[in-house]
C-alpha cells in the first residue's frame, strides 16, 4: 500500500461510489461480538486524550461504543475460524457530521484535519471536515476516508468562537500499544458544554443504539453540547 494514498474523501453525492470502492468492509458475513444495546450506562470504550496546541480545546473524543456490524470478513477469510483471523490494518471511516446540537455552534467555526505520517517521518495534513455556517462553504457534507492504522496519526481540531479565543488540539493515535489505535467503533467528538464551556464528560452518557446519533440524552444532565459522530469499519483477514 502506498501510504501517500492513505485517504480519500467523498461528499454525500458520491458516497455510494466511495463505499463501492471498499465493499469488503461493508458487506459479507459479520463476526458476532458482544452486542451493546442502547440505553443504560455509558458504553465509552476508550477515551482519546487531546494535546493542546493553542489554548485548552473544549472538546472530548472517545470511541463511544462498539457494534458487531462494524467487523466484516473478507472473501479470502470467509472459511477461516475466528481464532485464525487477524484484523486488517486498513480502516474505512465514515464521518457523518453532527449527531445533535449543531445550533449551539451556529456562530462558531470548527475545522477537523486528518494527520498522517509517511515513511520519511513527514506529517501530511488533510482537510477533512469543517463547520462555518456564517462563512462561504458553510458546513461540510459527510465524508468517507480510508486510513492505514500504522500511518494514521490522528485528528487536529480547531475551534473558533465569537465569544472566546481560538483553541486547537490534536487527538493522537498510535500504530502500537503506545497509545490509542484507530479501532473499529462508533466515535464521538463532543463539546463545548453550555454549562461549563469545557469539554463534556462522555462517560456520563449512554448509547442510543443509533450510529447517526449515538449519544443518549441524560434525564439528569440533558444534552447541553453539540457532537459529531463518525464510524470506523474493520475487516477480518
Amino acid at each position: 500500500m502506498d501510504r501517500r494514498e492513505f485517504l480519500w474523501t467523498a461528499s454525500a453525492a458520491s458516497a455510494s461510489a466511495a463505499i463501492a470502492g471498499a465493499a469488503s468492509l461493508f458487506t459479507g458475513d459479520v463476526v458476532v461480538r458482544d452486542v451493546q444495546k442502547g440505553g443504560g450506562r455509558s458504553l465509552v470504550a476508550e477515551r482519546i486524550a487531546a494535546s493542546s496546541r493553542s489554548g485548552v480545546l473544549p472538546f472530548s473524543l472517545a470511541r463511544f461504543a462498539d457494534d458487531p456490524g462494524l467487523y466484516a470478513k473478507s472473501a479470502a477469510s470467509a472459511t477461516k475460524s475466528l481464532s485464525a483471523l487477524s484484523l486488517s490494518p486498513v480502516r474505512d471511516v465514515s464521518l457523518r457530521g453532527f449527531g445533535a446540537g449543531a445550533g449551539s455552534l451556529a456562530g462558531d467555526v470548527l475545522r477537523i484535519v486528518a494527520l498522517h505520517q509517511i515513511d520519511d517521518g513527514t506529517t501530511v495534513r488533510h482537510e477533512l471536515w469543517s463547520h462555518a455556517p456564517q462563512h462561504a462553504g458553510g458546513t461540510s457534507s459527510p465524508a468517507l476516508f480510508t486510513a492505514h492504522e500504522s500511518a494514521f496519526a490522528g485528528f487536529e481540531v480547531t475551534h473558533s468562537s465569537a465569544t472566546a479565543p481560538t483553541t486547537s488540539g490534536v487527538f493522537a493515535f498510535a500504530a502500537s500499544g503506545a497509545g490509542p489505535q484507530l479501532k473499529p467503533g462508533i466515535y464521538v467528538l463532543a463539546g463545548p458544554s453550555a454549562a461549563t464551556g469545557s469539554a463534556p464528560d462522555l462517560s456520563r452518557y449512554g448509547y442510543t443504539g443509533d450510529k447517526h446519533a449515538p449519544v443518549r440524552e441524560s434525564q439528569v444532565l440533558g444534552l447541553d453540547f453539540a457532537y459529531i459522530s463518525f464510524v470506523v469499519h474493520g475487516e477480518w483477514v
